[in-house]
């Protein structure tokens, strides 16, 4: 039996990633989240032309167990 967590495919060829997840999900019984906005901790930001990621919850969190303050 194998178990994977989370996978992400990524393609500009859309039909190429709509056959792979129907290949998948045959086989193994996938759940799609088409539009992937969080992974891992890192958000995925989408624009017409790129991607952007950012951890910026993550650092928060850690300067604030570290004590960092934010300035004014």
């Amino acid at each position: 039996m194998t178990h994977v967590d989370d996978v992400i495919i990524c393609s500009n060829d859309q039909p190429e990633i709509d056959q792979l997840v129907l290949l998948l999900d045959t086989e193994f019984g996938i759940h799609d989240i088409p539009e992937l906005r969080k992974f891992l901790g890192v958000e995925i930001i989408r624009s017409a032309d790129s991607l952007l990621l950012r951890q910026t919850a993550y650092i928060m969190e850690l300067a604030e167990e570290i004590g960092l303050e934010e300035s004014p």
